[in-house]
C-alpha cells in the first residue's frame, strides 16, 4: 500500500469516527430536548419539500425541510432552540398552513439535503 493509499485510508476513518460522534451528540441533544432524531443520511429526501426554503437559508440556519406529503411536514435542524430555526419554521407554518414535525439532525446530515437536491 502506497503512503498516499495509506493517507487516504486514515482520512477515510477519521472522517467515519467523526461522522459517528456528530450523530451520538445528536441523539443526546434529541433525547435532552425530548424530540425526536432522524438520521437522513438514508431517508429518502422529497425534492418538493426540499424546494420550499431556499438551499442558502437551510445553510444558513442548520435546517432542512425533508418531507411533506398532504398536512404531514417534517423539518430537521441541528438546532431546534436557535432564533433563526423558530423564525424559520414559524414562516413555513404560516406558508403551509401546518405546523411541521421538528427532528434533531447531526451537523453532517445537514448537508445531505444539499448532496441528493442535486
Amino acid at each position: 500500500m502506497s503512503e498516499g493509499d495509506v493517507r487516504r485510508e486514515i482520512d477515510a476513518r477519521l472522517k467515519a469516527l467523526s461522522s459517528q460522534q456528530e450523530e451520538r451528540l445528536a441523539r443526546r441533544r434529541a433525547r435532552e430536548l425530548h424530540l425526536p432524531y432522524i438520521g437522513l443520511m438514508a431517508f429518502p429526501m422529497d425534492a418538493t419539500a426540499l424546494a420550499l426554503v431556499s438551499q442558502k437559508e437551510a445553510r444558513e440556519v442548520g435546517a432542512v425541510l425533508f418531507y411533506k406529503k398532504g398536512h404531514d411536514i417534517r423539518m430537521g435542524t441541528i438546532n431546534p432552540e436557535q432564533d433563526r430555526f423558530v423564525e424559520l419554521r414559524r414562516k413555513v407554518t404560516e406558508a403551509l398552513v401546518v405546523e411541521p414535525q421538528v427532528y434533531v439532525i447531526s451537523r453532517s446530515e445537514e448537508h445531505t439535503s444539499e448532496l441528493q437536491s442535486h
